[in-house]
Formats: structure tokens, sequence, C-alpha cells
């Protein structure tokens, strides 16, 4: 009898064994995974066709609609399929507060329906920003969303008051999903100089955001010095009222950026340290090639020429990092 019990006790613990692992097994090897969104589908369609063969080739995929796709969730009371809808959602982040360095601002987008504009501008992302790009890592966007404008409402901060302004068809806006990339409206009108400077401010996206990453940070300290020589206060993410002296800064010469952020009759804005960046990245790939053009152009603006050269620079760094060269 004793022998007896002691198989049944023997038995039970094994169930329990074989129970727990189980169990365990369950845990560690979950039943489904997430849906990969940015899978670009092989669909009909010339435009559809073109950026599947970039996905196909590069792993990049090409957005123009902020609906990333839908899948089966579950069914209802009466049972009807419910659906889960993937948005490409501009204020999403995974950390702290969806408005970006100028305090209050939201952008917004214009989808684009112009087919020829949409391929001229895959193209152009696959000809001429791509081989650019690293292959992987930080400086890779998970993708790039086509938009036929992108525009952002602001508040600019005066010494007494805050101004609502809105910026009309801006180039583009690094979000947490990707890269927006606006100005569709107007791609098939540009000129080569407007086309070269689109391109390189598709590539200097992802690449600034390197560099702010902490990659760079006792460099770029020396960069926006350049800016800020001759004040006592810094330039960057400033708006001036018409009535401030600031105002009438020759804003190449005295601060050694490309252009006002906000230039309206009321008030100018300065850009922010990473428009600033973005832009002089744009110049070093749109230049490339026949920089004495540019130190020609801005030949009377010494902080201009030496923020180009320290960019040339940086950007060689950033391609030998990544063994882009």
């Amino acid at each position: 009898m004793l022998k007896k019990y002691l198989l049944y006790g023997i038995f039970g613990c094994l169930l329990v064994l074989v129970g727990c692992n189980k169990d365990e097994e369950e845990i560690t090897s979950p039943s489904y995974a997430d849906r990969n969104w940015f899978v670009i589908p092989d669909k009909p369609g010339e435009f559809n066709q073109l950026v599947y063969k970039i996905y196909a080739e590069t792993g990049v995929p090409i957005f123009v609609s902020d609906t990333l796709g839908e899948e089966y969730y579950a069914k209802d009371a009466e049972g009807n399929p419910i659906l889960r809808t993937e948005k490409f959602n501009l204020s999403y982040v995974m950390f702290g507060s969806t408005e970006d360095d100028r305090q209050g601002s939201t952008h917004y987008i214009v989808q684009s329906s112009d087919t020829p504009a949409m391929l001229k501008a895959a193209e152009l992302i696959r000809n001429r920003v791509l081989p650019h790009v690293p292959k992987v890592g930080e400086a890779l966007p998970k993708c790039y969303f086509l938009v036929d404008s992108l525009n952002e409402n602001a508040n600019l901060i005066l010494p007494w008051s805050q101004l609502p302004c809105r910026i009309e068809n801006k180039p583009l806006y690094v979000a947490m999903k990707g890269v927006v990339v606006g100005q569709l409206c107007d791609i098939l009108q540009m000129t080569d100089e407007e086309i070269d400077l689109w391109c390189g401010r598709v590539i200097a996206s992802k690449l600034v955001s390197w560099m702010l990453n902490g990659n760079m940070n006792m460099d770029l300290v020396k960069w926006y010095a350049i800016t800020n020589e001759g004040t006592r206060d810094a330039y960057y993410n400033k708006a001036y009222a018409s009535t401030a002296s600031e105002y009438n800064f020759d804003v190449y010469k005295d601060m050694g950026m490309l252009g006002w952020y906000v230039d309206i009759p009321d008030v100018r804005a300065t850009y922010t340290q990473e428009d600033d960046l973005i832009e002089y990245v744009a110049r070093v790939y749109a230049y490339r090639g026949c920089e004495q053009e540019f130190l020609d152009r801005y030949a009377d603006y010494d902080k201009v020429l030496r923020k180009f050269q320290m960019m040339q620079g940086f950007v060689n760094t950033f391609e030998e990092w990544w063994d882009l060269k």
C-alpha cells in the first residue's frame, strides 16, 4: 500500500512539473506577434509599384496616407467585425510633451492627391536622398510620409504678449513615427536649385536628429556660439516686434542664419537651433561639388561662411561614422 501511495505521489509531482513547464512556455512564447505597419505591400498602381520597389530594395517605407493600415480586432455583440486602424500621428511621442521647441506649436498636414507629384517626390528620395542615409541605426528614418503641405500653428512669444501665427507649407517635420516631407504642392514647379534644397533638407532631417542626440555636443556648442557672437542673449527661437531693434537686423550678417523663420510686417522670428542645423546641412548637400558658388554668394557674411565650413566638417564626420563615403 505504501508503495502505491509513493507512486501516486511521484506521478502527481510529475504532473505539477509538466504544468509548470507548460505555463512557462506560454509566458515566454506568445501566441501572436504585433503587426508591422511599416511593410509596403505589393499592390497595383504606378505609385504603389514604385514605393514597393523602393521598399524591397532599401527597406525604407514611403507613405502618402496617414492611415498606415487596418486589421481585424474582434467582433461586437451583434457579430460585426471591429477593425483597429493604425494612424501616422504627428503628435505621438513616447515620453514628454507633444509640443515642439516653439511653445504651443502644433502641426497639421494636407494629404496629397497629385500622383505625378508623389511619383517625383518618391523618385527624388530614392535617387538623391537614400544614398546619403545609413542603411541601419538611429539615423535611418522609420518612414517618409509625403504630404501636399505641412502647416504649423504657433504662439510667438514676445516680451509682453503672445502672437498666434500660422506658418504655411513647411518643408518637413521629424515626428516619432517618421519624417513628414511637405511641399508636394510645389514640387512639379520647383527650379533645380529648389529641388537641391528640398533633397538636402530631407537628408538633413535624421542627420540632425543624430547630431542632437549627444553625438556632437561639444562641436555644436562652438557652432551655436558663432550665431550668438555680439549679443548677451541667444538669437535662437526669438520673436521680435517691429519696434525692436533686432527686427531690423541683417539676419545673415548679424545672426549667421539663412533667413527668418517668420517674416511678417508685425514680427520676425528666428530659427530654433534644429532649424538652423537643417538649413546648413541642406546647403552642404545642395552645394556639394560646387561649394565656391556658396562661398561667392555669401562672401559678405562672415558668420555664414564660418558656419558653413564647420558644417562641412560635421557632415563628413557623420558620413565617416556611418560609412557613407
